[in-house]
């Protein structure tokens, strides 16, 4: 038979927290040539009482065999004693594999216990997937996705990468309830997205003069060429006007220089946001390879460039340099990281 074991502690003030994790096996009795054995496992924990409005997270310890790390779930109503579980689960009966283009990595199948549906306002679902398993398959780092088995289909939410450690990358999703959820990944990395062998070779950082058209450089060897243009001046001048004419020509040649680094091209790039982007390239590859004293160094290099530039540039990168502040925070807070601070 089938037995339920239930362990609440209560504290002082009357709260109460029910947490249930177990792994139950049956056995089966050897018949003819011999059987074997079956494993159910599941993780079972308490939203305890919340108040309407409030969320709580709660984390899971048994994310190796289901994949989720934690769940922070807001409530719309108040609710009392209720409960998340977690199993492993499988491709719902009559439905579609939910990619078309990849692979799926697990089902998980999330049930709530003593809350309704009505109830949840949302639940932001943070899981994890193992980098072997994206580099055997080829598949890029971003392009893994959480789907949600709503209403007879399968739901892709919105899911982004935060976090990574020494065999898994982290994700996290958000959804407006729970039932049936897959992990997937693309075949084919979306244009932008990352692989993990691309990670490992990033292109080397360009030199900004580079990029600067033919005629900018001769305009500034112009005004370099000093002595050519005080050859060409055919009458007297006195000290002053010399040391005015000084002044002009070395105030429009820092201009002019400054001019070339933020000046516009076809692209709608300027050559600052070029370099800020081979810089953050730069300072993810040291973040995959858990160099975080040289990713924080790049970084504070590309904020002396982002200081510079014009208002209506900064937004164009702010979201960029704010997500890879958060990678390098990540990147320090890994255990592996951490012991060695």
């Amino acid at each position: 038979g089938s037995n339920l074991i239930t362990v609440i502690a209560y504290d002082q003030a009357g709260n109460s927290v029910t947490n249930v994790s177990l792994t139950v096996t049956r056995s089966s009795t050897p018949s003819g040539g011999g059987g074997g054995g079956s494993s159910v496992s599941y993780e079972q924990k308490s939203l305890g009482t919340l108040a309407a409005g409030s969320s709580k997270k709660i984390t899971f310890l048994e994310s190796d065999t289901h994949g989720i790390t934690e769940i922070e779930v807001k409530v719309k109503n108040r609710v009392t004693n209720a409960k998340i579980r977690i199993d492993t689960g499988s491709l719902p009966s009559g439905a579609f594999k939910p990619s078309t283009k990849g692979s799926v990595y697990k089902y998980i199948e999330i049930t709530r216990v003593d809350i309704t549906e009505d109830d949840i306002e949302n639940a932001v679902i943070k899981f994890k997937v193992k980098k072997s398993w994206l580099t055997d398959k080829g598949y890029g780092i971003d392009a893994v996705n959480l789907h949600r088995y709503y209403n007879k289909k399968w739901n892709i939410l919105e899911t982004k990468r935060v976090g990574f450690g020494t065999d898994y990358y982290y994700y996290s999703a958000e959804s407006l309830g729970f039932s049936t959820f897959a992990v997937t990944a693309e075949k084919a990395p979306a244009a932008g997205k990352t692989t993990i062998e691309e990670a490992a070779k990033k292109e080397p950082e360009k030199n900004i003069t580079e990029t600067i058209p033919k005629e900018d450089i001769a305009t500034q060897k112009k005004w370099l060429n000093f002595s050519d243009m005080f050859r060409n001046v055919q009458f007297k001048i006195n000290w002053l006007w010399v040391a005015a004419i000084i002044t002009v020509i070395f105030t429009a040649f820092f201009v002019q220089k400054k001019w070339n680094v933020l000046k516009i091209s076809v692209g709608m790039e300027s050559e600052a946001i070029i370099v800020i982007t081979t810089k953050m390239k730069k300072a993810e590859k040291f973040i995959e390879e858990e160099d975080v004293d040289s990713a924080k160094k790049t970084y504070k290099k590309i904020l002396k460039i982002y200081d510079g530039l014009p208002v209506n540039e900064k937004k164009w990168v702010y979201k960029e340099i704010q997500s890879l502040f958060n990678k390098i925070k990540q990147g320090i807070e890994s255990p592996k990281i951490k012991k060695s601070y």
